[in-house]
């Protein structure tokens, strides 16, 4: 089993993509629908079997792999479709099902011990600041903000007064206090507005709205970069907003989408462009430069960090998991 601990350096700090190579490569008998790294460094992912004929899945399982010369399968068990994964700071990971589960897993040596379990029904989550999470639901219209604390997720704020009064659609945590609420808005005459609210959580007020465009312009989300910094990503552009002074800084003309960018660190972020990994630097005071390419070959459909300065990635043509670095 691979450990990560302080042999790792993980800052990423001046990664050149230019240099980066091929270093493991593994073909896992099923087909991979989401992956996570542990905190032990093994990857935890999500896969089904697809019968080719009948152009169905069969199944589906978790799979536990360890990676040291080669991958070791060390976990194989039936189960329900995943969407998404997140990994707890003390080992436990969060899953969500398709069937609207959020359950925490333990995952063992050998074994994988469901701990704890809620059903919802209808809802996006969002990983925020400090192991908080924000539970979206329009089928039970409940805007929630959780807590990860002990193996359980415990509701602590309910937003549905904000949402009544400014329509939000997403949001992101700036600080233990305050969140940033991405708003769609009807105009005055006709059509309707978006904007950016800053909202602070311990007095229940509005700080701040800021217009960044009318509805015909298209946003999927937004994140906070670093403590200064937020980026807002949309259909055809990303909106740079200095968090402190609360106001836009810079426009830049990036087709970018977050569920295709991992984060490296507080300056460099990697997207996804069909089979081309991209290598994202912010710099100082309003700019975000494209600092270099690296062609895969193959479409792909997965990308994460993983220890050691290195990322991993899956290509769906011929179901691979590769480890660059």
């Amino acid at each position: 089993m691979q450990k990560v601990g302080s042999a790792y350096s993980d800052k990423y700090e001046d990664f050149n993509l230019n240099e980066i190579k091929e270093l493991q490569t593994f073909n896992p008998t099923d087909y991979v629908l989401e992956l996570c790294i542990l905190n032990d460094g093994r990857i935890l992912t999500s896969e089904t079997h697809v019968n080719e004929e009948k152009k169905e899945n069969e199944y589906y399982k978790l799979c536990v792999y360890s990676v040291n010369d080669d991958f070791k399968c060390d976990i194989s068990i039936d189960y329900e479709y995943v969407a998404y994964f997140f990994q707890m700071n003390d080992g436990n990971v969060i899953i969500i099902t398709l069937s609207v589960d959020i359950k925490i897993v333990k995952i063992k040596e050998n074994t994988i011990e469901e701990i704890w379990n809620e059903k919802r029904k209808g809802y996006k989550i969002t990983k925020l600041l400090n192991e908080n999470f924000f539970l979206n639901s329009k089928k039970e219209k409940q805007k929630l903000l959780y807590k990860y604390d002990n193996g359980k997720l415990i509701s602590y704020k309910n937003l549905n007064e904000i949402d009544k009064k400014e329509n939000f659609r997403f949001l992101c945590q700036i600080n233990e206090n305050e969140l940033a609420l991405f708003s769609e808005k009807k105009g005055i005459l006709y059509g309707t507005n978006n904007y950016l609210i800053f909202y602070d959580m311990n007095n229940e007020k509005t700080i701040k709205s800021i217009k960044i465009g009318d509805g015909e312009k298209v946003f999927s989300d937004l994140y906070l970069l670093n403590k200064d910094n937020l980026i807002i990503f949309g259909n055809d552009s990303i909106i740079l907003v200095d968090v402190k002074n609360k106001k836009i800084k810079k426009e830049l003309k990036y087709e970018l989408y977050l569920d295709l960018c991992i984060f490296l660190n507080e300056n460099w972020f990697l997207s996804i462009d069909y089979s081309r990994v991209l290598l994202y630097k912010y710099e100082e005071p309003n700019n975000i430069i494209l600092k270099g390419k690296k062609e895969i070959g193959n479409e792909i459909k997965l990308i994460s960090k993983y220890p050691g300065n290195k990322f991993i990635i899956f290509i769906e043509k011929n179901n691979k998991l590769s480890i660059y670095g």
